[in-house]
């Protein structure tokens, strides 16, 4: 029995793909669960999108999320002077193995130094996290609306993409004043 891990990785070796070896081997490969390889970025800046669904968050700046539908890059690009009704961020794919798995990761967004001070509750937001399910190999979605005046704060907005206490991508914005 002790032999076993080392047979697999010898016969995953010689099998030459991991493709191969997942149907030849699937019982070892399916234990080891999904591995993230990275994360590529595919496009930044200014999109339209069309609101669907909200739920509650008090963590979030504004004390909710909301799912989108109909995302379209605008701009392609890292420094814009915010506006009313905008929405920016990125659209990336998870690289890994094997494609079509379920990964959880963790999305944080920072916001400028000077927070985000939400008139409703006068609570400053200087960075929120959330969880979200995504599939390796297939386009997603992370930005922020800004949807009220005390939103449009300039300076660095950043967006995280974590899995299992590793960083794997990183996108800054620089909102302008003017």
């Amino acid at each position: 029995m002790r032999l076993l891990p080392v047979l697999f990785v010898a016969a995953a070796t010689l099998a030459g793909s991991e493709a191969q070896a997942r149907r030849e081997f699937p019982y070892m490969v399916e234990r080891a669960g999904p591995r993230i390889d990275r994360v590529d970025i595919i496009d930044k800046g200014i999109y339209r999108a069309i609101p669907k669904l909200s739920q509650q968050d008090e963590a979030s700046p504004t004390g909710g999320v909301r799912a989108l539908a109909g995302i379209t890059l605008i701009k392609n690009t890292d420094t814009f002077k915010p506006t009313l009704g905008m929405h920016f961020g990125i659209r990336y794919t998870i690289r890994g193995f094997p494609a079509g798995a379920r990964v959880r990761i963790k999305i944080v967004q920072h916001y400028p130094i000077a927070g985000l001070k939400n008139p409703r509750n006068q609570k400053a937001t200087y960075s929120y996290e959330q969880t979200s399910m995504k599939v390796v190999g297939y386009p997603a979605f992370e930005g922020y609306h800004l949807g009220a005046p005390w939103e449009l704060v300039p300076g660095i907005w950043s967006f995280e993409i974590w899995h299992e206490g590793r960083l794997l991508a990183e996108q800054k914005f620089e909102l302008t004043a003017n």
